[in-house]
């Protein structure tokens, strides 16, 4: 019994690690794409982004 719990560590770890170690590295580039979120749902929401209008906005416009 005390064979296959010292056994049972190094495969878990082996199962867990090869995984991890075989994934290729994601290639994230430095810019996101444009795209258009919808307006608000609420004045507080739209008075915590800092926009303007109750209207669909980019991210460039959120003050942050």
């Amino acid at each position: 019994m005390a064979k296959c719990k010292f056994l049972a560590v190094p495969v878990l770890l082996l199962f867990l690690l090869v995984p991890a170690l075989a994934a290729e590295k994601l290639n994230i580039g430095p810019d996101l794409p444009p795209f258009t979120l919808e307006a608000p749902p609420s004045p507080e929401a739209q008075k915590y982004l800092g926009l303007e209008k109750m209207e669909p906005f980019v991210l460039s416009k959120v003050q942050g």
